[in-house]
């Protein structure tokens, strides 16, 4: 048998040995009250650099919030049920969303075809309940590669991020082990 977390070097997994299938249920439920994306397209005028004022502009803005959610944990062998929710006896308002993004494309200067991000984020005080078996299939999940479906691109756009924002996030982390590797 041959391990899909700690694969040697020169030992390959392909798909095909993992014995993939989809589950008859959910292993991880993501629950959401009041989702919302608002987005906005601004037309901005194409200037050259003589005509230019030498301002910058705003393309798109977007902004997603979730008013309430929680992620409960469907693992057979998990003992809790939460993975994720709001932490308790913290303040938060009522009327703030759990969870806020906000995402600005600005040209830096007006003549520009060069596009920079400003990005905010805003979390709630979270509690995470995390038993071991969900951890394992959390990595298990987030790690899988296909290499078929790797994209090709000679000259990928370069994502240049002007600003990045998060509010104060308090995070609060319940783990249970079921084995200890030291």
């Amino acid at each position: 048998t041959k391990t899909i977390q700690n694969p040697s070097e020169n030992e390959i997994i392909l798909p095909q040995q993992l014995n993939l299938h989809p589950s008859k249920s959910p292993k991880l439920m993501i629950n959401f009250e009041k989702f919302s994306i608002r987005a906005n397209h601004f037309n901005v005028a194409k200037f050259s650099e003589l005509q230019s004022k030498k301002t910058s502009d705003v393309l798109n803005s977007v902004n997603i919030s979730v008013d309430t959610f929680d992620i409960v944990d469907n693992l057979v062998t998990s003992t809790w049920n939460k993975f994720a929710s709001l932490l308790r006896h913290e303040h938060w308002t009522v009327n703030d969303p759990m969870f806020s993004f906000h995402l600005d494309m600005i040209k830096p200067l007006d003549y520009l075809e060069a596009i920079e991000y400003i990005m905010k984020v805003s979390i709630a005080p979270l509690r995470l309940h995390i038993d071991q078996d969900m951890l394992d299939f959390l990595i298990r999940f987030m790690g899988f590669q296909d290499s078929r479906f790797d994209l090709i691109d000679d000259y990928p756009d370069i994502f240049f991020l002007q600003k990045f924002e998060m509010d104060p996030l308090k995070l609060v982390i319940d783990y249970k082990p079921k084995k200890i590797d030291y």
